[in-house]
């Protein structure tokens, strides 16, 4: 059975299925988390950023990710600027 985009077919065939998924706070702070605990690593091995930035951005990716206004956040590390 072919079924249009957006669908597959169900275990036996005969229906195709849709499915949905909601992205909530709580997956926004369980994927910040992740994030978070990167930094923190690259705080420890270089001294910055510092806590008090780490809790910032960690917020505002929550607030970004779960209100739908992105859906990629990238953090940069740039070794020469942080020997100045």
């Amino acid at each position: 059975m072919t079924c249009p985009p957006g669908r597959f077919p169900a275990p036996g065939g005969g229906v195709c299925l849709t499915t949905t998924a909601t992205f909530t706070r709580t997956n926004a702070t369980q994927l910040a988390a992740k994030v978070i605990a990167d930094l923190y690593q690259r705080s420890v091995l270089y001294g910055r950023p510092t806590e008090d930035a780490i809790d910032d951005y960690e917020t505002e990716l929550i607030e970004l990710l779960a209100n739908g206004y992105v859906d990629t956040y990238e953090f940069g590390f740039n070794e020469a600027a942080s020997a100045s």
